[in-house]
């Protein structure tokens, strides 16, 4: 409540009752009583995806920030907060503690997920763009919440049993929103060198391609954080039998699009004004 009231306000935030959290949320042993017993990383989450969801496109699923009601600085604070909630890395892992994490990893994937495929261009042809798209609001969103991201993967990574329900959430979340995501793309069956492979169709060139993917970029750190941590191959924190590949290839697929749109930009293939 107090965080959806400091939106509405109009007065610095150093003269708001919000302003008290930094010096609840930087003592850890208070904190991780709080995260323990209230929940509050579950709260902190859900308050920011309730103030986000207005902002959602219906026809894309997608958060879009480009609003003029949209206030990136009143926000900005909402995500400090759960950074400083998130430095408090706990020591002794309970299980209530490993249950009220594991609920924030849920809440937390429903905003990752709204923010897939945000700001997403299509190449144009033929003319010059006549008015930029906006990105600046998305880009300094994403770039307060990879930090988040950061800091909730060392959280989840401190406990093994965190860690591996963590990584089965969040693929299944993952497959719920490949299921639209893919829907209208074809899937064959390839020769890649001496193998038949399963290949999703798509053209960068004709479609609309996004830099955002925060959800399979915090997959790739809970895998990463668990292979190094505790030495688990990727076929035991997927979950999969060792010769089952798509799980990991269609993980692979947003991101490899955005790594190929950044190829065609150097190569000269995208250009700000004349013609690719």
């Amino acid at each position: 409540r107090l965080a959806k009231n400091f939106l509405m306000d109009t007065h610095h935030h150093d003269v708001c009752a919000i302003n008290l959290t930094v010096q609840l949320f930087t003592v850890p042993s208070l904190c991780r009583m709080l995260v323990s017993e209230r929940g509050v990383l579950e709260q902190i989450i859900n308050t920011l995806n309730d103030i986000v969801a207005q902002f959602i496109n219906n026809d894309q699923k997608c958060l879009n920030l480009h609003s003029k009601d949209y206030k990136h600085e009143r926000i900005a604070y909402i995500l400090y907060d759960l950074r400083y909630v998130l430095r408090n890395r706990p020591d002794v892992w309970t299980d209530q503690l490993r249950s009220r994490s594991l609920d924030a990893v849920k809440v937390f994937l429903q905003l990752l997920a709204s923010m897939e495929n945000m700001d997403a261009v299509r190449r144009q042809y033929g003319s010059h763009i006549e008015q930029e798209p906006a990105w600046e609001n998305s880009f300094n969103f994403s770039i307060i919440t990879m930090q988040a991201i950061l800091l909730f993967i060392d959280w989840c990574t401190s406990d093994q049993r965190v860690l591996c329900d963590s990584v089965s959430i969040a693929l299944k979340k993952f497959n719920d929103m490949t299921k639209l995501t893919f829907k209208h793309h074809a899937v064959e069956q390839r020769l890649v060198g001496k193998k038949s492979q399963e290949l999703i169709l798509f053209d960068i060139l004709k479609e609309k391609v996004s830099f955002h993917h925060p959800l399979p970029r915090f997959i790739a750190g809970l895998l990463a954080g668990g292979a190094s941590r505790y030495n688990m191959s990727l076929v035991n924190l997927l979950r999969i039998a060792p010769d089952e590949i798509r799980g990991p290839l269609l993980l692979m697929e947003p991101c490899s699009r955005s790594v190929v749109l950044a190829s065609q930009v150097l190569a000269g293939m995208w250009k700000r004004n004349g013609y690719g």
